[in-house]
């Protein structure tokens, strides 16, 4: 067995910022870290919000910008 879940994590860790950086123009320009916490407070509210707001294309790009 692989044990690759700190590898895991620090991917989330980068991947999170830039798929929330796009929700910020919705969210009044709010810090990504404010942007974190709202969903915590209500998250089936806020957590649609940020979903409606990317699509499939977008979450490609992020996570692999040299694909077409």
């Amino acid at each position: 067995m692989k044990k690759n879940g700190a590898q895991n994590l620090q991917t989330m860790k980068r991947v999170a910022p830039a798929i929330l950086s796009p929700a910020q123009t919705a969210f009044d320009d709010r810090s990504l870290k404010g942007i974190r916490f709202m969903p915590a407070l209500s998250f089936e509210r806020h957590i649609e919000t940020i979903f409606k707001l990317l699509n499939a294309q977008a979450i490609r790009n992020l996570l692999l910008p040299h694909s077409s």
